[in-house]
């Protein structure tokens, strides 16, 4: 009987967090929509990427007034260079992107970054990477397919 409980819990807690992530896919792709129609109704990409950095800002903020990820100031010098260079260079060029086309379009292009940076990755390093590694990155690509084909 122990066994079968352990085993129950064990599915079961698997279900909450595949639960989590279909959660986060919904909201990562509304986010896609969202921006989309502020574009259309007058907003600029560069204010998008400003109001979206400053409600994650606030967010974070009361999650942790005072201290989240950096111990020093070298630490938090390099958390900022991380999020100007990454974040900013990311979350601009995508606004840009909805400007110019459909969000399908640009949810196709992102959700097929993993399988492109395996294919790269076996280009640049010529190692074999495990099967069920690579075999995990088509189900993106599908997905992918999947979001550009509505």
């Amino acid at each position: 009987m122990c066994v079968i409980y352990k085993r129950c819990m064990h599915t079961t807690k698997n279900y909450i967090y595949h639960l989590i992530a279909i959660l986060t896919v919904g909201i990562w792709g509304l986010t896609f929509i969202s921006t989309k129609v502020l574009i259309e109704h007058g907003l600029s990409p560069q204010e998008i990427f400003l109001l979206r950095f400053l409600m994650a800002y606030l967010g974070i903020w009361f999650i942790s007034p005072r201290k989240l990820f950096a111990d020093n100031w070298k630490d938090e010098l390099w958390l900022l260079w991380g999020g100007v260079t990454g974040g900013s260079f990311y979350f601009f060029t995508e606004n840009t992107a909805l400007e110019i086309t459909l969000a399908t379009n640009v949810a196709f292009i992102v959700c097929t970054a993993p399988l492109l940076t395996t294919i790269l990755s076996l280009l640049i390093y010529k190692k074999r990477k495990s099967h069920r590694r690579t075999g995990g990155r088509f189900p993106a690509g599908a997905g992918g397919g999947g979001v550009g084909g509505l």
